[in-house]
């Protein structure tokens, strides 16, 4: 029993260095197959802003705002407790208040966070600076200078392409026209 567990602290110790000398890491997805093991790296740089809505129709702005982010990646991502930044430094905890319930980001997929009344975080109508943050190190920024009455900003393609405006509001949909 000894000389197996010797076995396994020595196994455990190879794969630290070898993950450290690399950069790989081991994250929430992972597949076997027979006796080997297929870990995946999965940087948090694949969750990204990808539309903003920031100018509902109405006065009540503050219960229809809503950014929406997107995983380029391929691995889901859960963003409970991320934290979205505007430029007056004001934040918004990212939660399944905030959410709808589920703060998981799916593979290719999108999540919209809505503002939800919070009276700190804004998306000013006339210029603003989103940034969005998880544990303290930016993941991805955005900056705009005016907006139109319900219309939003957004990336095209999803997820890595320019941003635009005047674009149709689509949440958790491919941005359109």
């Amino acid at each position: 029993m000894q000389k197996i567990i010797r076995l396994l602290f020595v196994i455990s110790v190879a794969l630290l260095i070898t993950s450290g000398l690399t950069g790989a890491y081991i994250v929430d997805g992972e597949s076997s197959i027979g006796n080997s093991l297929t870990a995946g790296t999965a940087p948090a740089q694949n969750i990204v802003l990808n539309e903003i809505y920031p100018n509902p129709p109405g006065s009540s702005e503050a219960n229809s705002e809503w950014l929406e982010l997107y995983n380029k990646g391929d691995w889901a991502w859960n963003v409970n407790g991320w934290r979205l930044v505007d430029f007056a430094n004001n934040s918004m905890v990212i939660d399944g208040t905030k959410t709808g319930g589920s703060t998981v980001v799916p593979p290719h997929g999108w999540l919209v966070v809505n503002r939800n009344g919070n009276q700190n975080f804004s998306l000013n109508n006339d210029s603003e600076t989103i940034s969005l943050y998880n544990a303290g190190m930016l993941i991805d920024s955005f900056h705009y200078t005016t907006t139109t009455e319900a219309k939003s900003w957004g990336r095209k393609p999803d997820g890595i392409g320019a941003w635009f405006n005047d674009l149709t509001p689509t949440p958790g949909a491919t941005n359109g026209l």
